[in-house]
């Protein structure tokens, strides 16, 4: 499939402007011009559901629009995955501030069409995170992701180095008709039938097909996605000389930091977000573990079926929730983890997470790293997905 990159002129001219800082206070009505950041636009889709944009506009400002590079994608929920280039030393961008976007999801066999400036409540949040930035403010967001899922629903995010937040995930694109020819004459051409293009579209990701086959379009499923709980994720071990390598002397290690993955796209390092937090759900989270001179890294692949049942059991539904923790305990031997869920008088107990758990000597390299606990040898680590991802 095509992979075109296309940015208007006038955006180029505009990219020129050097970044200033900005004042943290500002609001979409205060705005001035020099209030300029440096990012770049995304299209993306779930693995499994793929899709095929005629065209993607990123608004910028009040008069500017950024043509998406990439149209035929499915990189995955939130994935900030950019083939627009646009360096440090070229300058700035406003913040995005519409989308018009016409695309064909392959799974359907349905168009969809959207063109929108977004909410004044959209646009003012977009300028606190690229203001204010992650970690502290150590850390900026340098990616604007739009994820078009089944159903013509559309989410917005955030991303930079492993951070990544949903902003919108409420935009709702109109179902459009038009004949193939109409969306693309050389599709046409090859092709001569939607049904045949779907085919091919689906068969460029990796296992989409038989996904349509046994789950179909799951459209509601990304809602049970988006809702958030109030937990918190703790981690216990019953060795007392166990702690986490972010805690210990080998802090600076890259994988010393506890990282949550969710199915919404999101992701962010465990430290920067303690305590109670409205999250989504866990769909995998990665922490490493040091007793003694022995350094643990564990990978946990949480069961997207046993979650979407269980959070809303254990926490309540929308309107009605009651904060509680994510536990992971962690035994003597560091070969055996009970992870539970808990709020109140309520638990339940996770069986179905998909676990390895690496271990090597501080001295040593990842190249001497051994397997001591592996539960999945049946499917490889790549290979697990949510069905909506």
């Amino acid at each position: 499939m095509r992979r075109n990159i296309i940015v208007q002129s006038f955006t180029l001219l505009a990219l020129l402007f050097y970044c200033t800082s900005c004042n943290s206070k500002k609001t979409i009505d205060s705005m001035k011009e020099d209030s300029l950041f440096v990012w770049q636009p995304a299209l993306t889709a779930p693995i499994y559901y793929p899709i095929e944009a005629k065209y993607a506009h990123v608004m910028v400002g009040t008069d500017m629009k950024i043509s998406m590079g990439d149209t035929n994608v499915g990189y995955g929920v939130g994935n900030g995955f950019s083939t627009v280039d646009f360096s440090e030393g070229q300058g700035g961008l406003e913040i995005p501030t519409g989308l018009d976007v016409l695309w064909l999801s392959f799974a359907e066999k349905k168009y969809y069409h959207l063109k929108q400036r977004f909410s004044k409540s959209v646009q003012e949040r977009l300028l606190r995170l690229f203001q204010k930035g992650y970690n502290h403010g150590e850390s900026h967001y340098d990616c604007f992701v739009v994820t078009l899922l089944p159903g013509g629903k559309i989410w917005l995010s955030v991303s930079g180095l492993v951070h990544n937040t949903l902003v919108c995930d409420s935009l709702q694109a109109e179902e459009t008709n038009m004949a193939l020819q109409d969306f693309d004459k050389d599709y046409y051409n090859a092709f001569e039938t939607l049904d045949s293009l779907c085919v091919v579209g689906l068969s460029s990701s990796k296992g989409a097909l038989e996904n349509l086959k046994k789950n179909g379009v799951p459209v509601g499923l990304w809602d049970k996605y988006a809702v958030r709980y109030p937990y918190d994720i703790k981690i216990t071990f019953e060795d007392s000389k166990a702690m986490l390598k972010s805690e210990s002397a080998w802090a600076s290690d890259i994988d010393a930091d506890a990282t949550c993955y969710f199915p919404t796209g999101e992701l962010y390092e465990l430290k920067s977000y303690r305590g109670v937090q409205e999250r989504a759900a866990l769909k995998k989270f990665i922490f490493s573990w040091c007793v003694g001179d022995a350094s643990f890294h564990g990978e946990f692949f949480f069961d997207e079926g046993e979650i979407l049942k269980a959070y809303p059991e254990v926490f309540g539904d929308a309107g009605q929730m009651n904060p509680g923790e994510l536990n992971i305990e962690v035994s003597k031997y560091n070969n055996l983890f009970k992870i539970s869920l808990v709020s109140g008088t309520k638990r339940y107990q996770l069986q179905n997470t998909k676990i390895h758990v690496f271990k090597r000597h501080v001295d040593e390299t990842d190249f001497n790293a051994q397997i001591i606990y592996n539960n999945h040898r049946e499917i490889n680590s790549k290979n697990i997905h949510f069905i909506g991802e």
